[in-house]
């Protein structure tokens, strides 16, 4: 794994894929690292990424729900 440059932003955008299909958040969140090369996003970030992660899983269950519905 690569580290992430000193004073960039970085934009995420979760997504998850299994045999229903690709599922994509429609929000993208984004971090600066620091100048002085510190890539570790706050916690306020994480939480941000972990809710478009778990945003994403339920969105596949949608998916997957739905699409045993119309069987």
């Amino acid at each position: 794994m690569t580290a992430l440059s000193p004073d960039t932003v970085y934009y995420v955008r979760a997504y998850a894929i299994n045999t229903e299909g690709t599922a994509h958040m429609a929000m993208e969140v984004s971090f600066t690292t620091d100048i002085d090369n510190e890539p570790i996003p706050t916690l306020n970030e994480w939480g941000m990424i972990i809710f478009s992660l778990l945003m994403a899983g339920s969105a596949f269950w949608f998916i997957k729900k739905k699409s045993h519905e119309s069987c």
